[in-house]
Parts: C-alpha cells; structure tokens; sequence
C-alpha cells in the first residue's frame, strides 16, 4: 500500500524549539487549548459502581488512544461530577507521574466513547481548542521523539518524577496553519491504521505457524 507523503514548501526560520517551516509559529499549550488543564477525580474502591468507566494511570501507559474496548473500573459520578469530568473525543490526557522518568507527561488522546468515562486524579486532561489546533496534531506532536524530548524538560525529580498542570501549559507547540495541521494528522493515522493492520496480520501467522508447528512436529 502506497502511503502518502507531505512537502514542506518554503523556507525555515530559528525559534526557541529549534528551526520551523517559515509559516508555522510557536504557541505555549495555554494559548491553543480551552479552559486550561485539569487533574482528574479520586474516588475510592467504596465509589464502585455501574454508572461511569474510570481511565487509570494503566490504561495511559498501555494505550495511546483510549476507548471503551477494554473495560476498566466502574464507579458513582454524581451530576456535577459528571459536568466537571466526563470525558469527550479529541481530549488529551498526561501522566503526572512516573516512576520512570520517559514516562512524565505520557500523552493519550480519548477516542470513541460509547460508555460515559472519567478519569482519576492521577491524570491531567486538557481540551485542544479546534479553532487553532487539531487534536490528532498536537497528540502526535507530543508522540514525537522533540516532543517526548521537551516533555522530559518540565519533569520534576524526587522520589517519583512528575509533571504539573501549570508546567504543561507552558509547554510550547508548533503550530502550522490549519489545512497542514488536517494534512500531517490524516497522514499519521494512515501509518498507524497500517502498523495496527499488520500487528494483526502478524498475530494470526504466530497462530498459524503455532498450529503448523504442533502438526510437523508431533
């Protein structure tokens, strides 16, 4: 399968994150996203219940889109709870913290919901602001090896390293003009759905050569 290239035209400038396409400019998180950031809820294991699925710390490090196909913890939400802090498609969530210092500001992106979900307190959500910015952008922005790179800068180092709500809003973005923004994005996720095709594709030929395996050699 043939996968689409970008071209940069024009020149470059120097900025402070380093050299950027000429019309693109440097905007802190703050000035892109609505409403700032937010830490999540705690709820404790006596809050179990069947109203709201939660997003842990376990489902950030293990996924980077999240949705509701793995079930996670239930819990109570009450109606201002839910105002507050439900989730919705394109919303960023961070790791505050890390044992291990790569993992300080792992970023996810909320996906499809078919469930009401949440997210506990252990995780910062912002909201890109659509008007400036494209989540799938920016989320791969920060998957990038610059972008995990300058995560790592805002990290603070005791027992468990850790990033603030205030640090990340001052973590600067690149930001090129909006059709670019759409372009990069649907490119990137063209390469993602092929690597999660071929993930699959691989998996069923373990299980193949598993079978084959079993009748050859007994």
């Amino acid at each position: 399968m043939k996968q689409p290239e970008f071209e940069i035209k024009g020149g470059y400038k120097k900025t402070n994150i380093g050299c950027i396409p000429e019309d693109w400019d440097v905007f802190q998180l703050e000035s892109i996203v609505l409403d700032g950031t937010q830490n999540g809820i705690y709820k404790s294991d006596s809050d179990n219940g069947l109203m709201c699925e939660l997003v842990n710390m376990k489902e950030i490090f293990r996924d980077n889109v999240i949705t509701n196909e793995i079930p996670m913890r239930i819990i109570r939400l009450n109606d201002s709870e839910k105002k507050r802090f439900l989730l919705f498609e394109g919303d960023l969530l961070f790791a505050r913290r890390s044992l291990a210092l790569e993992g300080v500001g792992k970023c996810s992106i909320v996906g499809k919901l078919n469930k009401p979900t949440t997210f506990e307190s252990s995780i910062i959500r912002t909201s890109p602001d659509p008007e400036k910015v494209q989540s799938k952008y920016l989320f791969f922005y920060l998957q990038s090896e610059k972008g995990k790179n300058k995560m790592l800068s805002f990290a603070r180092q005791v027992a468990v390293s850790g990033v603030t709500g205030k640090d990340l809003l001052k973590y600067p973005v690149p930001i090129p003009p909006l059709p670019e923004q759409k372009e990069i994005a649907e490119i990137l996720s063209t390469w993602d759905d092929a690597i999660e095709q071929n993930q699959k594709l691989l998996e069923q030929l373990k299980l193949r050569k598993k079978g084959l395996m079993q009748r050859l050699l007994t």
